[in-house]
């Protein structure tokens, strides 16, 4: 897991440097978001695809299904930095997709899987969301926590959060 969020962080960290938007280094993303709980909480689920071209030569596909569970009038609850390569273990996908929907499949079939489960087991229901729309609700709240001097606790959120943070050509 930390070398996928090393890895993740590099590009995040060459995108920013370069201000290029995040399809140089992510060749596509998608991202569901949630109805708001019983709790007044809401979740943004996303699959990033890193862009091989950015990735050492006969690298597999890389991806991450991420899941930022954001407050609405307060801070961002907790996040989830999940590489699809981790599917390929059956209690992984028993634990984080419900059952075992089998090995091998596509990094966009895994993600499918994920978002269903956890309709299926929030009750909330979920719906396509731009990117930009996405990197809006993380920013807002960011900016609530800043201003009640809230702070993003380990490596992991850190990077979930700064997935959101560049800009798109979408």
């Amino acid at each position: 897991l930390d070398s996928a969020i090393d890895t993740v962080a590099h590009l995040l960290k060459l995108s920013d440097e370069q201000k290029l938007p995040i399809e140089t280094y992510f060749l596509r993303h998608d991202h569901s978001v949630s109805s708001c709980d019983g709790d007044g909480c809401y979740n943004i689920i996303s699959l990033f695809m890193l862009n091989p071209a950015h990735l050492p030569p006969w690298t597999p596909e890389q991806s991450v299904i991420t899941v930022c569970c954001i407050r609405c009038h307060d801070n961002i609850r907790n996040t989830v930095f999940l590489p699809t390569d981790v599917f390929q273990q059956k209690d992984i996908r028993e634990l984080s997709l419900g059952s075992d929907v089998g090995a091998n499949k596509s990094s966009e079939e895994y993600y499918r899987y994920f978002v269903e489960h956890q309709q299926n087991t929030t009750g909330c229901g979920f719906r396509p969301a731009p990117y930009q729309q996405c990197s809006k609700l993380v920013s807002d709240c960011l900016l609530r926590m800043k201003s009640q001097n809230k702070v993003l606790n380990g490596k992991e959120e850190r990077t979930v959060v700064r997935l959101f943070g560049l800009e798109s050509r979408d």
